[in-house]
């Protein structure tokens, strides 16, 4: 009897390590900032999956014309007003690293972004 105890003790405990393992994460939140414009806006510890639709660049106007990724996940820039596109239209931006609009448009200065995604 105690060695079907032990036996059964021994695979709920390699089931729970295995449940444990497989738990997704994409409710947790990026840690650090993204920055838009040079400090017009400031997002901080953004929840993953979060599309920002109202960038504000820092002549007041809507769109930014760059991204800075303080955070530990990646940041995904659009042109499109709601985070969505081929996968031409959406930059990734990593972790430590800012990004210029204009290297992607054919409008220079003019040419901004209207979305981003955390995570």
């Amino acid at each position: 009897m105690r060695r079907k105890i032990q036996g059964r003790v021994g695979v709920l405990a390699a089931l729970s390590a295995a449940a444990v393992l497989t738990v997704p994460g994409s409710a947790e939140a990026a840690t650090g900032t993204v920055v838009i414009d040079n400090g017009s806006q400031v997002l901080t510890n953004s929840p993953n999956g979060t599309c920002y639709t109202k960038l504000l660049g820092s002549n007041g106007y809507p769109g930014a014309h760059s991204v800075t990724n303080n955070t530990n996940v990646n940041v995904t820039a659009y042109f499109s007003k709601d985070c969505t596109g081929s996968a031409t239209d959406g930059v990734v931006i990593p972790p430590g690293t800012t990004d210029l609009a204009s290297r992607y448009g054919s409008w220079g200065f003019l040419t901004v972004w209207n979305s981003i995604k955390v995570g």
